[in-house]
């Protein structure tokens, strides 16, 4: 019984330690503001929006599956995330007889920084890329849009859980 008791006041000192969610993310419990800066376009190929879109996506991901609260400007925020767009681009991915480009791929790459501001042996930097297919007959200007959603959406997860679910 005493064994049981020791074990249940343990798991609640650590419980009162850090923020948990139902998405696994650990959020030190000094961790309440956060800002993201829209990202920088240096891709090749910069399409208009890309930046401030792919930025909202990530405030999005994180104000749904945490219990932090954006920051108007870094000097207001526990943590920051800067981004840069290194990569958007359009390859084929499946060819039919004669030559012929089935599918295409669209890939967004970033480099996103993190900064802890109250543990700096938590920044990091890290490249993030992911893609979307689509059928090679259809006009990329027709789809873009859910295209760069889809692909910004996983993107943003991936940000997340690296900052907060200490995978």
């Amino acid at each position: 019984m005493a064994l049981m008791k020791k074990s249940l006041w343990l798991s609640g000192l650590l419980l009162c330690s850090c923020h948990y969610s139902f998405t696994g993310a650990i959020i030190a419990p000094e961790i309440k503001k956060v800002y993201v800066a829209n990202f920088e376009n240096q891709a090749p190929v910069v399409i208009p929006g890309l930046d401030q879109q792919l930025a909202e996506l990530l405030r999005d991901v994180i104000i749904t599956q945490s219990s932090l609260t954006l920051a108007n400007r870094a000097s207001e925020a526990d943590v920051c995330f800067y981004g840069t767009i290194t990569g958007y681009e359009i390859v084929p991915v499946s060819i039919a007889a004669g030559d012929q480009t089935q599918q295409n791929r669209l890939k967004i790459t970033l480099i996103v920084r993190y900064e802890n501001r109250h543990n700096e042996a938590e920044n990091w930097e890290q490249t993030f890329s992911n893609f979307a297919d689509f059928d090679a007959s259809v006009n990329i200007s027709t789809i873009q849009d859910q295209l760069i959603e889809t692909i910004g959406k996983k993107i943003a997860q991936d940000v997340f859980n690296k900052a907060f679910s200490q995978w």
